[in-house]
């Protein structure tokens, strides 16, 4: 696959050429498919007969996968087709429910299902979702391009992400500037590497090039795998100690080692490293620490000390995280925030992925709007029109410029709102915002305000007349200095 997503930069069109045309897999698997396919009236059609002779291909998982991926070629070729698309989903579907799946093929298919789906779709609410459904995509498989140590492809990869993240509203819009940087950090970290590894295989190369080969390894790339490869006794002691557990799954290490290796890599190695390094070992540290305190049973002091250091450790991650992106470390949730005032009409004011009503079997409804949780929604069912509105307001006191967020209504609506709600967003008493009236679950309606100097914040919303089904909810709405 290397050589393939390496294309990713350069020639699109060859990528898809020799990702997803259709590969025989073996000589049966391109017997059955000619077969199928004689006399198909277009690629939609030999789509579905590959499906339907799926059957002929048995119990034999490299035939069926050869198939399968076919079967998408062909249907993902007529992307422009509702039915094109359709068809590719059943293919991808039935690829990810073979028990010999390759997940790492699924995620290139699947990138590549949702580009054509955002490139077709007509502007609108399937729009917005399949470009939701895209960057998502897209992420993951920047994710595997990084894994792989691939950067280029997985910064293109996160650029072609980012118009798609404003068009849906993506959660991860506001991460892909730092993304880039960090994978940035990453390609010249490893440019480094590879040139520490030809100049140490020098007759004369200095005894400390090889520590310094296995630090840039082990903490800027946090690859203690590749690093356990180039210990001699040219590196210190306390590093050939740690590095080959650190290389382990952390199941397979004892349990005081996991919490040496927590304190060696939050005390020692942190400490030393870039900001994006930085925080990579704070990560493992976390990871060595969780370990010991789920496998260590005694509740003696030395637990005690481990849960103060994980405390510590979060704190000290804060503040690492604001280095490398103050924006983000500096946005707080409204639903973190105090409230200075709160009035709904239904239940309470909904918070922590709540919406603050109960359903009919008396359990709390969670915010879910077009099947996607939000853990830092506020729920604010209004009430009926005569009753006035639901609001909630919070003390900024000046000390914020942006209000981010989205107005919506949660999918537990159903049917929808038995009448249109509203809603409004209000800076010491002027009017910053309203959204379009909404009766349908599942509508969203994002905003971005200048909040700069606003003291007293208000959120309002209101029913036109009845408000049966006024499940309505702000998603994530955020404030940014």
């Amino acid at each position: 696959m290397k050589h393939i997503t390496a294309l990713l930069l350069l020639v699109p069109a060859v990528l898809w050429v020799l990702c997803c045309q259709p590969l025989a897999a073996n000589d049966q698997a391109d017997k059955i498919v000619s077969e199928a396919v004689q006399g198909a009236g277009g690629d939609i059609d030999r789509a579905e007969k590959v499906l339907k002779a799926l059957k002929k291909a048995g119990e034999d998982p490299e035939v069926r996968w050869a198939m399968l991926e076919h079967a998408f070629a062909y249907a993902i070729k007529a992307a422009q087709f509702a039915e094109g698309r359709k068809a590719a989903a059943k293919a991808l579907d039935m690829l990810a429910a073979e028990s010999e799946a390759d997940l790492r093929r699924l995620t290139v298919l699947r990138a590549e299902y949702w580009r054509r789906a955002y490139k077709h779709t007509a502007p609108g609410r399937e729009k917005e979702d399949a470009g939701y459904n895209l960057v998502t995509a897209l992420l993951r498989l920047a994710d595997q391009h990084e894994k792989d140590g691939q950067y280029d492809p997985a910064m293109a990869v996160t650029a072609e992400a980012a118009p798609a993240a404003g068009v849906a509203g993506h959660d991860q819009e506001d991460n892909l500037p730092v993304r880039q940087k960090r994978l940035d950090f990453l390609k010249l970290a490893r440019q480094k590497a590879d040139n520490l590894i030809e100049m140490s295989k020098q007759p004369n190369a200095p005894a400390s090039m090889r520590g310094e080969l296995v630090q840039m390894l082990l903490v800027d790339l946090d690859r203690p795998s590749e690093a356990a490869k180039y210990l001699n006794d040219d590196v210190d002691q306390v590093t050939r100690t740690y590095v080959p557990l650190a290389a382990k799954p952390p199941a397979e290490v004892q349990v005081q080692a996991c919490r040496e290796l927590g304190d060696w890599y939050y005390s020692d190695l942190a400490g030393k490293a870039a900001p994006f390094a930085k925080l990579a070992m704070y990560n493992r540290a976390q990871t060595w620490y969780d370990q010991f305190m789920a496998r260590y049973e005694t509740s003696d002091a030395t637990k005690m000390k481990v849960l103060l250091l994980q405390k510590d450790l979060a704190a000290q991650r804060q503040k690492a995280w604001a280095t490398v992106d103050p924006a983000g470390a500096s946005k707080r949730y409204l639903s973190d925030l105090p409230e200075a005032e709160a009035k709904v009409g239904a239940g309470t004011l909904g918070k922590n992925g709540l919406l603050g009503v109960l359903d009919s079997n008396d359990k709390p409804i969670r915010v879910m709007v077009r099947g996607r949780a939000h853990t830092h929604a506020l729920g604010l069912h209004p009430p009926h029109q005569e009753y006035g509105t639901s609001h909630v307001s919070y003390r900024l006191n000046g000390e914020f410029r942006t209000l981010k967020g989205s107005a919506a209504l949660n999918d537990s609506a159903g049917k929808g709102a038995a009448s249109s709600v509203s809603f409004e967003v209000f800076g010491d008493n002027r009017r910053l915002w309203h959204s379009a009236p909404m009766t349908k679950a599942g509508t969203i309606e994002p905003f971005n305000l200048n909040i700069t100097g606003v003291r007293v914040l208000k959120i309002q919303v209101r029913c036109a007349a009845s408000h049966r089904g006024a499940h309505a909810v702000m998603l994530d709405p955020a404030v940014i200095p």
